[in-house]
Formats: structure tokens, C-alpha cells, sequence
């Protein structure tokens, strides 16, 4: 072994070690573009808290109980959908459990999104749209 003191590697049942102040060995080491950007990165900064805090004053009930809702969430996750991002139709309001849940689901879709073609996405987008206009028009009382 080269180099200063050592450490087991963090995951359990590993028997590699690694140089004191780091965590993980090779195998087990988060690759840098998996680390997820800040919020200001990912686009929600001021202009975004501001729409947030309207968006929640108009809808003050969480989508999926009968909770206050706490935050505003992206039906279609944004880094699926990132033209979508301030289209108020992709938006719901949600509690702070409820949208812990849907990160769960947000994360299922994001491995099977990495998995579909980008045919098969483009499909998934454009059958949102259209259900998300039939249900627009239905409230307009146009169409059936």
C-alpha cells in the first residue's frame, strides 16, 4: 500500500481501503456528473420562489391529501421535462410527505426514461400535452 493512513471504504460489507478524507473506493464512488446541481442551478432561484409562493396562495391544498400543500412540484419531473419548467400546467401543490413520496416514483421514471428511446419519450411528452388539453377544453365546456 502506498500513500498516508487508511480507511475501510463507507459501504457496508467493502473491505477496500481508502486514503484518510475520502469515503468511498473506485467501485463505490459516486461519479461526478451523478452529483446533483444546486437548486439555483437547476433553475429555481428568486423568480422561482416568487411563482412558487403565488402558485401556493391559488392552490393552498395538497394534490394527493388533504394537507396544506408546501411546496410546488413538477408533475413531469424538470430534468425530464425542462421546457415544461415554468409551464404553470405541470405544476402541482403538494405536502411535504406526499412530495417525498413522489420523488420516490420521480426517480423510477427518470431510470426507465434513461432506458426509453427518445421516440418513446417524445410519445410520453405529447400524451400529456394532449390529455392535459382535453382536460383544459372539459373545463371550457369545448368537446366531450
Amino acid at each position: 500500500m502506498t500513500g498516508g493512513p487508511k480507511q475501510y471504504c463507507h459501504k457496508p460489507g467493502c473491505s477496500q481501503r481508502v486514503p484518510i478524507g475520502h469515503a468511498y473506493c473506485e467501485n463505490h464512488r459516486i461519479p461526478e456528473s451523478a452529483v446533483r446541481p444546486n437548486a439555483h442551478t437547476r433553475g429555481y432561484g428568486a423568480r422561482w420562489s416568487k411563482a412558487a409562493a403565488a402558485f401556493l396562495k391559488e392552490h393552498p391544498l395538497c394534490n394527493h391529501c388533504p394537507a396544506p400543500a408546501t411546496l410546488v412540484d413538477h408533475i413531469i419531473p424538470a430534468d425530464i421535462a425542462p421546457k415544461m419548467f415554468w409551464d404553470r400546467s405541470n405544476w402541482q401543490g403538494l405536502c411535504h410527505d406526499c412530495h417525498n413520496r413522489k420523488r420516490k416514483d420521480d426517480d423510477q421514471l427518470r431510470h426507465s426514461v434513461k432506458e426509453a428511446s427518445g421516440q418513446q419519450l417524445s410519445l410520453a411528452f405529447q400524451t400529456f400535452k394532449d390529455e392535459q388539453s382535453r382536460n383544459s377544453n372539459k373545463n371550457k365546456g369545448v368537446g366531450g
